[in-house]
């Protein structure tokens, strides 16, 4: 493509340009360098690095700080270079997102449940999908990993190429706050979002500067949405209702809505599933607990407005496999355990409060035992959050390390500490995680519930800016596995 094409402008000696980053370790002749300013680092400060690695093309701020390039660069200015940056990844790849039927999802807690659930459903009425999200990024069958919920724009609509090219229909897609703050979904037109709920989250000065800011952030999605599907039960329901510019449809367990939720039960014994009806029709969840029957009815609902039939909804919700949500793992002498990615107050505190339910209904004895940390350089708000939940509902804490990068991690644990009750001493600070995994395992006695909070999925812990090989469920099965039996 070449350059004028790709910008709209008159370009003299007009290049041609195979491909826009806005990294300049991967600038190279026939690429566009876009200057992105970020919580850590200004790109405007590394033209030089890409001039030198070939680059003649920078897509500037304006009045941003722009060093002197020899006559041979072309210098375009944008007063929103991360706009810039996602149009020209649009045209770079070709416009993909036209190509395919997108579905977002949004909410502080749920987008990767409900992502899972709604791509489940799709796959059971014969559709072919992509789902991208916390996870990483599902093409068909085919997984690669990414770094963030919400892919940077040139990485999206690489993604959203292939997904074309591989025959996809639908895009399932988490949209995080910071993609909507860092403009990375900027001009996509969604089918449909789904928006299940909010609490003050990712608010820090690497984030958001306070909850309004997330909140606006949030409803930026709904803006950019046909069909908008809302969890009328949240606070904040109205406020996204009201920036939508699309169809609302609402789900609601206590009021009257568009789709109506009753019913929710427990599935019997078996523990990773409950049973419910959505406007008449019975369905299931994966995985227990009410917010897992709402994620759930909200993906029906999205399903159901696009088309997809009862019988193919039902099945899909009940083959939906979400990893690290909820993910029971049978221990031995009649104990169990739960790997869950819950990592702030409120998600913690939605999932010992399904598991006390749990152990009543399963008039279990034992003790509900809880691991956790919280992160390193940002949520520091966290922290006292989790650890006053954690001794509200459990039985017995381990406090210790998930992914502190680069923050002391028993800085961390220290503070997580001071957030307990006073009085409350039911717990031990151990700070290397695998070994407080091993702990765990090693104290569970029969009827014991244990929940290993914070890692979910995640493969592994994020040290002094490293990714450290880390997959807490190998770990835990293994050391299930060598404990004595009774």
């Amino acid at each position: 493509m070449l350059l004028s094409e790709l910008t709209g402008l008159k370009i003299f000696r007009d290049p041609e340009i195979e491909y826009v980053t806005n990294n300049s370790k991967d600038a190279s002749e026939k690429t566009v360098f876009v200057c992105i300013h970020g919580a850590n680092s200004d790109g405007h400060d590394y033209i030089q690095n890409a001039y030198e690695n070939g680059c003649r093309v920078f897509v500037c701020e304006k009045d941003a700080h722009i060093p002197a390039l020899p006559s041979d660069a072309y210098v375009i200015v944008r007063s929103n270079t991360r706009r810039a940056l996602a149009e020209m990844s649009d045209k770079i790849y070709g416009s993909p997102s036209k190509k395919l039927r997108l579905i977002a999802v949004t909410g502080t807690k749920g987008k990767t449940s409900v992502a899972f659930c709604v791509n489940s459903i799709l796959k059971a009425a014969g559709k072919r999908t992509a789902l991208f999200g916390t996870v990483g990024i599902y093409i068909g069958e085919r997984y690669i990993p990414s770094a963030n919920t919400t892919p940077d724009s040139t990485v999206l609509h690489k993604y959203l190429a292939e997904s074309v090219k591989e025959g996809v229909e639908f895009a399932v897609m988490e949209v995080s706050s910071q993609a909507l703050m860092q403009e990375r979904v900027y001009g996509l037109n969604f089918d449909a979002s789904v928006y299940t709920n909010l609490s003050p989250d990712h608010i820090s000065p690497l984030e958001h500067k306070d909850f309004d800011d997330y909140r606006l952030c949030k409803s930026k999605l709904m803006e950019s949405s046909e069909l908008c599907i809302i969890n009328a039960d949240d606070e904040n329901a109205g406020f996204m209702a009201e920036r939508a510019k699309g169809r609302v449809v609402t789900v609601s367990e206590k009021a009257s809505a568009d789709y109506r939720i009753a019913h929710a039960r427990y599935a019997g014994d078996v523990i990773m599933r409950m049973l419910f009806e959505l406007s008449g029709k019975k369905l299931s969840a994966p995985s227990p607990g009410k917010f897992s029957v709402m994620n759930a009815a909200e993906a029906a609902a999205v399903c159901l407005e696009l088309g997809i039939d009862e019988d193919c909804v039902r099945k899909g919700l009940e083959n939906a496999v979400i990893p690290g949500r909820f993910e029971f793992v049978n221990a031995y002498n009649g104990a169990a355990a739960v790997i869950d990615y819950a990592h702030n107050g409120l998600s913690l505190r939605s999932a010992l409060t399904v598991l006390r339910e749990y152990m009543k209904e399963t008039d279990s004895n034992g003790r509900l035992i809880t691991l956790f940390g919280s992160i390193g350089c940002r949520a520091q708000k966290r922290r006292a959050e989790m650890a006053k939940t954690a001794a509200e509902l459990s039985d017995f804490i381990i406090i210790t390390s998930d992914n502190p990068d680069k923050e002391n991690p028993d800085d961390i644990i220290n503070e997580i500490e001071r957030g307990l009750p006073s009085g409350f001493s039911d717990y031990v600070k151990i700070t290397d995680r695998a070994e407080a995994v091993r702990f765990a395992a090693g104290m569970l006695k029969k009827g014991d519930v244990l929940l290993l909070a914070g890692k979910g999925h995640e493969k592994y812990q994020l040290i002094n800016g490293i990714k450290v090989p880390f997959c807490e469920k190998e770990l835990l099965t293994e050391a299930l596995a060598s404990q004595p039996t009774a």
